[in-house]
């Protein structure tokens, strides 16, 4: 049982964390858009727009992690097949990698 209250405790870790990074790429958005109402020079503007775009490219790679582990652990606990747990893990690379 403590195991369990252990992994709730992570998962609520990891959303947490993942919550703080997506305030992080909305306030760098609306620093975009605060510094093209001011004019800001292109380059400035560039910097900002790149760091906005990796910033959300991790928070869906650490999704896909998070997503990755938990199928393959539910997929054990269940016993399910490798090729079905293989299946939903190529599914899960798949709808990341159509993002990025």
């Amino acid at each position: 049982m403590t195991q369990a209250k252990g992994e709730t405790m992570k998962r609520l870790t990891d959303k947490e964390a993942l919550q703080r990074r997506i305030h992080k790429v909305v306030g760098q958005c609306h620093g975009v858009e605060n510094m093209l109402q001011r004019g800001d020079p292109c380059e400035a503007i560039l910097l900002q727009v790149s760091a906005a775009m990796s910033a959300l490219h991790r928070v869906g790679q650490l999704t896909l992690e998070y997503r990755l582990r938990d199928g393959i652990r539910k997929g054990f606990k269940k016993g399910e097949s490798e090729k079905k747990i293989g299946d939903k893990l190529n599914r899960a690379l798949e709808d990341f990698c159509t993002i990025s």
